[in-house]
């Protein structure tokens, strides 16, 4: 911050300040939340799908998901080091719990999806990610596609720049043993 700014700024115009840096709306927005990052989510379990997306948000800010398996959506403290981490798991065998978004990619530059994943540890479940309905990405998530639990997938994006596409992760099943998914972030990165 510029030298001496929180005497040039009244009490009121440094909290209005932190808002903004803090919030994705003006903070006279009712629908103003905060960033992702800035407070660790709380812990709680819904299986309720009324529910679903306001904890999906919490973590994947733009993401939602209609159904879920075992369990429902839940919002764990801690997972393999990571504090406030979301948690899914397929519906069934055959249909996966599927984390859909749409973004706006940025033209220019480079855009990637990144993901950080998670497993539980007595099994693996198998990640798909399509756009606008085709997968272009694939992996087992277990103890042998991790590092200390966790794996970061980055899918490139930006042969969609300007455009906006529709995302969707899916928790799919791999044997039908232990297959939640944990999701620590999801979110768009850009480079100018």
């Amino acid at each position: 911050m510029p030298e001496d700014l929180e005497r040039q700024l009244s009490p009121s115009e440094l909290a209005d300040l932190f808002a903004f840096l803090l919030l994705d709306r003006p903070p006279d927005d009712p629908q103003a939340r905060l960033l992702p990052g800035f407070k660790t989510p709380e812990p709680r379990q819904t299986e309720d799908p009324a529910q679903f997306a306001a904890l999906v948000a919490e973590v994947a800010p733009g993401f939602h998901t209609a159904a879920a398996g075992e369990g429902g959506v839940a919002i764990v403290a801690e997972h393999f080091g990571r504090a406030g981490v979301l948690r899914t798991h397929p519906v069934s065998r055959e249909v996966p719990c599927v984390l859909n978004g749409r973004l706006r990619v940025p033209s220019g530059g480079t855009s990637r999806l990144a993901a950080d994943v998670s497993y539980d540890p007595r099994g693996d479940w198998r990640l798909v990610v399509q756009i606008n309905g085709q997968p272009v990405h694939e992996q087992i998530v277990g103890p042998d596609t991790t590092t200390d639990g966790w794996a970061t997938v980055l899918v490139d994006l930006s042969a969609y720049g300007g455009q906006t596409i529709d995302v969707s992760l899916h928790n799919r099943a791999n044997g039908w043993a232990w297959e939640f998914a944990y999701w620590g972030r999801v979110e768009l990165i850009h480079t100018p």
